[in-house]
């Protein structure tokens, strides 16, 4: 009964934590478990014998509180002297303002996706740019971590240790500000940083680099990638020592996590459970004693160069918790264990418990461990190995499918294919890469001489996954659950692990789940009418939604089609863009519509231009061959359901949209004067929306169209300009800004509101 007693206040340490970022949320808790009290008082013992007492209930919930305030009071915060902190008082009213700042190296740099160069630095101390770096005045004593983003071709060596003096711009990253975009801000926070800096020169101060497990690490990963060319080599190293420690092509990681195989290249429980069986099997002739002290020792160099992440951490300690049970012959149960190590990892690391590395890999864990064996008996007409090779990858998927609806709303469709193919493969080269490294470590040209035999089987896993990548339909939107229907989903997957009836009903469980999930997506679908502006940039982004219609505007540069576009539309459950409509047509956004044509199908694709765009046109055609082509000229118009789009002239471009009881016209810059005048001899409908793309406008144009309501997304627009829309447009009852209120939204009965309402906090839960 204590047994049991401590594996309740650990999930409910747990279960608070996670509604720490809430506000109430611990309350929260706390009132569910006097609820639980209430009920459990008010029944006889017999019907809940099993569970805990009333009394227990309420100290249940008070733990629940407890680590609610335990989670905010581990949340990292900014001191005085903290980079961002003293920029702001340097120069409150010049953000742009560029500085010297000097600190030291504390990663190796890695990729990012734009193609620059990204490292950790300790900051030290911050000059204004262009003041007497020899005057103690202008010199600051600063501290802090800071994401530091440099071009790739100023940094030759950059090693961890080393003293720099970078010069560019500080930043606070921003939180959310597109629904289904990422969280910035609570990502840096999480890592202790809450200042940016994207600099263009970088000058290296002090060359001397300090000693660390780094220097191994750089060792195995160049042995690994000297003689093989092409992503083989990256690849080995991130299948060995996960994707953070290697420089993989974000386009190879997106194919790998599109078809469901996000696992191979995060460094967790599959590669310590192969690295410690085969390590075991070499030395089992050795007393029980050496076996534990090899097997530990490589369980922490593995953690010591694959980082501490949450999963890897997760990993090494299920697999120590394996060797002590080994050493003590006794048999592990592993559940408990399971829950015991993520309640010590939280109680050291509290903000782990909003790390989806970490949730998605607890959850996996803990589906191999319960559902594998019923699964295995259910596929008992199998050959064993096969039923064993069907059974992993269902079972986690049983487990992690919910968490992943939530935060993404898209099912890789081959999922469970796309493993069952690759797993002889991804031990293959897993086991592989694992011995070139440990080659590597004791003479570098050995390893690679192993690398070199490992690259075929690496290319052939390359191959597959592309051909996976290219098979139609690969991915299906769903759409996100909610949180309601994620716990209820768990709940059922609870009551069929534990629950006899449950067990002999699973069909009626799997309907009811699908039910549950699918159905208030789709009733949700069936009446939709919403637009959406997002905040992105200078890049002018609308989605117009209806029931079985979707037309998007412009898809931003590449970043921005995969970052901010695709996981909405995602989050929304849509598969195909009926109308996209290009108005922004230069390079950077003829590739973010490349980006877009490899993710999603599109119906009729309509540039805004009298010129041919024959480029445009072949990469578009390229990509998806049904595309229909419909470039749009003056007076032209595009109907789909309720929505219409209507081009009323093209320099500046002027386009007109409706969706149900709603007008707009987008307005983009132009330096043409008339537009005014111009306007007067139109006949034109009554304007709710004026959507004004560019960075300056023509107020008395604005003042002719008479908008009910404005909204600026160019985040080089004017802010005092801003400002004075409202009280220069006499019609005008709001005005936005998407630089400064993030995405807007409007639907028939709610009218236009901020997409994310200030102080949201939802998406941190789960």
């Amino acid at each position: 009964m204590l047994y049991s007693s401590a594996v309740f206040v650990y999930l409910w340490f747990i279960l608070g934590l996670l509604f720490g970022g809430l506000p109430w949320g611990g309350f929260m808790v706390l009132g569910l478990g006097l609820f639980i009290a209430i009920l459990r008082w008010g029944m006889p013992t017999a019907t809940l014998r099993r569970g805990p007492r009333a009394s227990t209930w309420i100290l249940l919930g008070v733990v629940g509180l407890a680590a609610s305030f335990y989670v905010q009071f581990r949340m990292p915060q900014p001191t005085q002297t903290e980079v961002g902190q003293v920029a702001d008082r340097l120069n409150p009213e010049n953000p742009a303002a560029l500085y010297q700042l000097q600190g030291k190296v504390e990663s190796l740099p890695r990729l990012t996706r734009s193609d620059r160069v990204r490292v950790w630095l300790i900051a030290q101390s911050l000059v204004p740019s262009g003041a007497d770096q020899a005057s103690s005045q202008a010199s600051q004593s600063v501290s802090g971590r800071v994401y530091l983003t440099v071009p790739p071709d100023v940094v030759a060596d950059l090693l961890p240790g080393q003293t720099v003096r970078a010069t560019g711009r500080i930043y606070r990253p921003k939180s959310v500000t597109n629904p289904g975009g990422f969280d910035f801000a609570s990502w840096l926070a999480r890592q202790h940083s809450f200042s940016g800096m994207s600099a263009e020169t970088l000058e290296i101060i002090d060359t001397q680099a300090n000693s660390g497990i780094w220097r191994l690490q750089r060792k195995i990963v160049q042995a690994q990638q000297a003689w093989v060319s092409g992503p083989a080599g990256p690849l080995m190293g991130a299948m060995v020592l996960g994707k953070q420690a290697v420089d993989l092509p974000y386009a190879l990681q997106d194919q790998f996590i599109q078809v469901g195989l996000a696992h191979a290249l995060a460094a967790s429980g599959f590669q310590v459970s192969l690295i410690l069986a085969c390590l075991l099997s070499v030395l089992r002739s050795l007393p029980l004693v050496a076996q534990f002290g090899l097997g530990s020792s490589a369980l922490l160099l593995f953690v010591g160069l694959s980082g501490l992440e949450a999963s890897v951490v997760r990993a090494v300690l299920m697999g120590l918790a394996g060797l002590v049970a080994l050493v003590l012959g006794r048999k592990m149960k592993p559940v408990p264990i399971l829950i015991l190590i993520a309640f010590g990892m939280l109680l050291v690391q509290p903000l782990w418990i909003w790390d989806l590395g970490f949730q998605l890999s607890f959850l996996a864990t803990f589906g191999l461990i319960v559902s594998v064996p019923p699964l295995q008996k259910r596929l008992d007409a199998l050959p064993p190995a096969l039923a064993s090779m069907v059974a992993v990858p269902l079972a986690a998927m049983i487990w992690t499918l919910p968490l992943q609806l939530h935060s993404f709303g898209v099912v890789p469709t081959y999922a469970l294919l796309a493993n069952l193919v690759t797993t002889p493969l991804l031990s293959v080269v897993t086991l592989g890469g694992c011995f070139s490294g440990l080659l590597a470590a004791l003479f570098p040209p050995l390893g690679s001489a192993v690398a070199v035999g490992v690259a075929l089987p690496t290319q052939v896993l390359i191959w597959i996954v592309e051909r996976f990548n290219q098979l139609p339909g690969r991915t299906w939107a769903v759409g996100s659950i909610s949180v309601w229907q994620l716990l209820l989903w768990y709940g059922i997957i609870l009551a069929v692990w534990r629950l006899p009836w449950w067990q002999r009903h699973w069909k009626f469980a799997l309907g009811l789940t699908l039910g549950l999930t699918i159905l208030p997506i789709w009733t949700a679908q069936g009446s939709l009418q919403q637009l959406t502006v997002f905040e992105a940039g200078s890049s002018p982004i609308m989605v117009i939604q209806e029931p079985r219609t979707t037309v998007l505007f412009n898809s931003g540069n590449a970043q921005q089609s995969q970052l901010t576009v695709l996981p909405y539309l995602q989050q929304q459950g849509i598969n195909r863009v009926d109308l996209a409509i290009a108005t922004d047509l230069r390079p950077e956004a003829q590739a973010g519509w490349r980006e877009m044509g490899r993710r999603i199908r599109v119906g009729t694709f309509s540039p805004v231009s009298p010129q041919s765009l024959e480029s445009l046109h072949q990469q578009v055609v390229a990509l998806q061959r049904k595309v229909r082509w419909q470039p749009l000229l003056p007076e032209d118009t595009a109907r789909l359901g309720s929505s219409e789009v209507k081009i009323l002239r093209n320099d500046p471009p002027l386009v007109q949209f409706r969706l149900a009881q709603l007008t707009g016209v987008m307005m983009s810059e132009s330096q043409e004067a008339g537009l005014a005048t111009w306007l007067q001899d139109q006949e034109m409908p009554p304007i709710q929306l004026l959507w004004i793309t560019g960075a300056r406008w023509d107020l008395e144009a604005i003042a002719a169209m008479g908008p009910e309501v404005i909204l600026v997304s160019n985040q080089q627009a004017d802010p005092e300009a801003v400002e004075q829309l409202k009280s220069q447009v006499k019609q005008a009852k709001q005005v936005f800004w998407t630089q400064r209120d993030g995405a807007i939204q409007w639907r028939p009965r709610s009218g236009f509101q901020l997409a994310i309402p200030p102080n949201d906090t939802s998406h941190l839960l789960l």
